[in-house]
């Protein structure tokens, strides 16, 4: 697995538009499609499409 990372200004973006709160989510992956992120308080994986 991948070390989580903070979001980019475009990531955040993103995240936002999904309608989630860029400041509870880190960024596990990233590809041309989607989005992987992962909670910080609970650990769940979400999955955004660009």
């Amino acid at each position: 697995m991948k070390n989580p990372r903070k979001p980019t200004r475009a990531q955040k973006k993103i995240i936002v538009e999904a309608g989630l709160d860029w400041h509870t989510w880190l960024v596990l992956d990233e590809d041309n499609i989607s989005l992987t992120l992962i909670s910080k308080k609970s650990g769940k994986r979400k999955v955004v499409l660009k």
